[in-house]
């Protein structure tokens, strides 16, 4: 599952998204590398009521701040030329 982060920090999105996962019949999301590394790598596993029940889901989430910010300075450093 891919993830773009737009304006949400990735700490603020990963308690958001967990706190409605709780709330549900399944685990939380944990991060799989350190925190600094883009993109963020986080997984969880879950039980599934039909064959193949342990099933796990990776999910690959990354800033587009960063992008949005080196596109508008290149934009902004084009247009100066």
């Amino acid at each position: 599952m891919v993830g773009y982060l737009q304006s949400l920090a990735y700490e603020v999105a990963l308690e958001g998204v967990n706190s409605h996962v709780t709330k549900l019949p399944l685990a939380e999301l944990q991060l799989c590398q350190p925190a600094s590394y883009d993109p963020y790598i986080l997984d969880h596993e879950f039980e599934r009521s039909f064959p193949e029940l342990s099933f796990r889901l990776t999910h690959l989430w990354t800033a587009m701040q960063s992008a949005i910010d080196t596109d508008t300075a290149a934009g902004a450093s084009a247009s100066a030329n």
